[in-house]
């Protein structure tokens, strides 16, 4: 029999009861403290998480706080991980399926509340049209930096989705520090688009995804060799996956806020 917690009673969890990947998250960490009782040790630590999934500590993180809402074979291993029972897996599955539609139904209710034309729509044409845009990122020391890049965006079931391939490794440091960072498009011809993001470094599945992405030519793909170096596993490569949750074109003046 499960122990019960008064945070959340993972023996009686209700996909309906369950609304936001915060909620999500309390599930998580209530698994977490139990196996710890059981094991008669620490919490398990995200980096002692990290060694064993093989992802990252900070993305790892925010699936613990509830900032990321984890896909569903990651989810699948997490709980697993952290002692919950075959009937435990099932109910935690339909919870977090529970979560992910209906940040999907609220995006899509939101997107038919506005009669203008979609924003991510416009933003994805602009951004095709110009390719190079500015990232402004932030240090530990709150001091901004921009680097020109070309993202690579698309449409996933979980909302728009930007690739971002940067030259530069302190980039993870940045993005570890803040989360939330700044790209802007711009051309006198084409208009301007901007995006609010949040960013995360992706880990070795999404750089596989991403490779077979870049083999298609630009707009839709990358100009890689800008980019990549000769090895397309060179450490001096970091890639970002960046998730909007604000976008402006300036074309249409419209403005969405993907996360409601």
């Amino acid at each position: 029999m499960l122990t019960h917690n008064a945070d959340v009673d993972v023996a009686h969890v209700d996909a309906a009861h369950i609304e936001t990947p915060e909620g999500l998250a309390r599930v998580l960490r209530h698994l977490r403290r139990r196996l710890a009782r059981h094991r008669s040790d620490a919490p398990l630590t995200y980096r002692e998480l990290a060694a064993r999934t093989g992802w990252a500590h900070g993305v790892i993180g925010d699936y613990f706080a509830g900032k990321t809402l984890p896909p569903t074979d990651r989810f699948d291993i997490l709980i697993d991980l952290l002692g919950a029972t075959p009937a435990e897996q099932r109910q935690l599955a339909t919870a977090r399926d529970q979560v992910e539609e209906l940040r999907r139904s609220s995006r899509t209710a939101t997107a038919t509340a506005d009669s203008r034309p979609d924003g991510n729509e416009m933003f994805v044409d602009i951004a095709r049209r110009v390719a190079w845009a500015t990232l402004t990122t932030v240090d530990a020391a709150n001091r901004p930096r921009s680097l020109v890049v070309q993202p690579l965006w698309e449409h996933r079931a979980d909302g728009l989705t930007g690739w971002v391939l940067v030259r530069w490794n302190g980039i993870r440091t940045h993005v570890a520090n803040a989360r939330r960072v700044s790209l802007s498009y711009w051309h006198p011809g084409h208009g301007a688009a901007v995006a609010q993001c949040e960013a995360h470094c992706a880990d070795e599945h999404e750089r596989r995804h991403v490779r077979r992405l870049a083999t298609r030519p630009p707009p839709h793909g990358l100009e890689s060799a800008t980019v990549w170096p000769p090895d397309v596993d060179s450490p001096d490569c970091a890639l970002l996956r960046l998730w909007p949750y604000q976008v402006m074109s300036a074309d249409s003046g419209s403005r969405t806020s993907p996360d409601g």
